[in-house]
């Protein structure tokens, strides 16, 4: 069952690596190469406009506190909510852990 399955996809990578590599294949793969580049150029500015994202966060923030609480939750209750959090929960580095599972190992 496995045998097959992988052969399957031996075969698979075989017929799409010969494609690739014909003239039609190397315009077709230029084609999606050049689409997958503009979409990523059209993704960046939304990226970078943290207010917006901001702004969307809290909406589902929002929401989520109106299903939990079963009451309507003001936007200001929630940006003191979400800012109250912010306080309270900081990131650790890796390196916490890292000591933690040494010292457990050692």
């Amino acid at each position: 069952m496995g045998c097959s399955h992988h052969h399957h996809g031996q075969q698979s990578n075989k017929r799409s690596t010969e494609y690739y590599r014909t003239p039609e294949g190397k315009q077709k793969r230029k084609e999606l190469n050049r689409r997958r580049s503009k979409s990523d150029v059209r993704e960046t500015p939304m990226a970078t406009d943290s207010g917006k994202q901001e702004q969307r966060l809290l909406k589902y923030l929002q929401f989520i506190l109106e299903q939990v609480d079963r009451r309507l939750v003001s936007i200001s209750e929630v940006r003191r909510f979400y800012e109250e959090s912010c306080e309270t929960v900081r990131q650790h580095g890796l390196e916490r852990w890292q000591k933690s599972w040494q010292s457990r190992d050692g």
